[in-house]
């Protein structure tokens, strides 16, 4: 239990749970086996690997790369200078902001001496934030999330510098589908997840709230093509999904509350989340006219059934690590 800053030049390993009222420097790598509560400011100048849950009820400032082991619960705002890697849950209260422009920007200057030709920028859908307009790539960007606004803020750096190769940007729809590492705060995967293993689905908002979704074996597919494709797509922006899956919140939960047979679908207000868009993708078709997705929301949906089913009758318990990763 600490009062007072605590300066430490070396190695922390904590077997048990730590609090702290004031601030915690660490000039190397932190090791925590239990538990971290921090009613203060804590820097970290080396890298803080937890084991177990780490609550934040005020800021946490690392200033290279974060690995978590299972849950970080940050109950104020949260800045990373370098990268944040989670194996299972995070939940965020507030803001985590990421300095992504230097990790990309730091990337770039390193392929620009390699002999790499094209690069592959994963942005997202989401830069649109709200429209009731359906957005193409020439449309204004909206961003109303830190995550968001962090993918514009590297767009523009992309398309406001040259490099020795090419660089193409996908804004992808929200994805979904089935991995060892299921990501639940992604709409269809969450809805399918806890249909099927709690029989109920529970909206907080009244799933009004539109979002085009697109499964990840088909950005895996556009990716493929953006790959092989010959002619020069240099400073191209692609919308990545197909004019078919443009969905409210509402019609995904219907469909997979018609697949599971799940009859009472209870519905919230008006969420606090405002972002609702829907995209063309017709600049995708026209470049690419080979492409076709080969998963639709009914599709993927059974999918994501079938592989709940198999593993819940290998082990009774879902042996897949559950990542939460607000976006």
């Amino acid at each position: 239990n600490l009062t007072v800053a605590t300066t430490i030049e070396s190695t922390l390993y904590v077997d048990k749970a730590t609090t702290l009222d004031s601030t915690l420097y660490v000039d190397k790598a932190t090791t925590l086996d239990s538990t971290l509560d921090v009613t203060g400011n804590t820097t970290l100048g080396g890298t803080l690997n937890v084991t177990d849950a780490t609550t934040l009820e005020s800021t946490l400032y690392v200033d290279k790369a974060t690995s978590l082991g299972t849950t970080l619960d940050v109950g104020g705002n949260t800045t990373l200078g370098g990268t944040l890697y989670v194996e299972s849950a995070t939940t965020l209260h507030s803001n985590l902001t990421v300095d992504q422009a230097t990790t990309l920007r730091a990337t770039l200057v390193l392929a620009n001496n390699t002999k790499i030709t094209k690069f592959i920028y994963m942005s997202s859908a989401s830069v649109y934030g709200f429209s009731n307009k359906i957005m193409d790539e020439e449309s204004e960007v909206n961003p109303l999330t830190e995550y968001s606004k962090a993918k514009v803020n590297n767009e523009n750096f992309i398309l406001n510098n040259q490099f020795a190769f090419e660089n193409i940007i996908l804004r992808n729809s929200t994805a979904f589908g089935f991995s060892k590492n299921l990501r639940l705060d992604l709409v269809v995967n969450d809805l399918t997840y806890l249909g099927f293993f709690e029989n109920k689905i529970n909206l907080l908002s009244d799933g009004t709230p539109k979002r085009p979704i697109v499964h990840i074996a088909d950005i895996c597919k556009a990716i493929d093509l953006i790959i092989n494709h010959d002619d020069s797509l240099d400073k191209e922006i692609f919308n990545i999904g197909d004019n078919s899956m443009n969905f409210s919140i509402r019609q995904i939960a219907e469909v997979v509350a018609n697949l599971l047979k799940i009859e009472d679908i209870k519905f919230g207000e008006k969420d606090s989340d405002q972002r609702s868009y829907e995209l063309s993708f017709d600049k995708l078709n026209k470049y690419f006219q080979s492409f076709e997705i080969e998963f639709t929301l009914e599709k993927g949906v059974e999918n994501l059934i079938d592989n709940f089913k198999i593993i819940s009758f290998i082990n009774q318990k879902l042996p897949i690590r559950l990542i939460i990763n607000k976006e």
